[in-house]
């Protein structure tokens, strides 16, 4: 993975966190809180997105991996 992709997800994350925490503390109005839960969405979403890309990429190594293994163990 690119180092600023990781850079990102975790100032993502810690976006992400930071609205929760306010939520949890009642720093928030109402129409505060609005902007805030739709950013929330935004940010969980997009988190969601890069993991089930890295999770796809570790399906792709792991699946590398077993031909490779496959391979080795059916020439001996």
């Amino acid at each position: 993975m690119a180092k600023k992709a990781t850079a990102d997800f975790q100032k993502q994350y810690e976006a992400l966190e930071k609205i929760t925490d306010d939520f949890e503390a009642g720093n928030y109005n109402l129409e505060t809180g609005l902007k805030k839960f739709e950013e929330g969405l935004a940010l969980a979403k997009q988190l969601k997105a890069y993991l089930e890309d890295v999770e796809h990429s570790i399906k792709t190594i792991k699946g590398k991996y077993r031909e490779l293994t496959s391979e080795t163990d059916s020439e001996r």
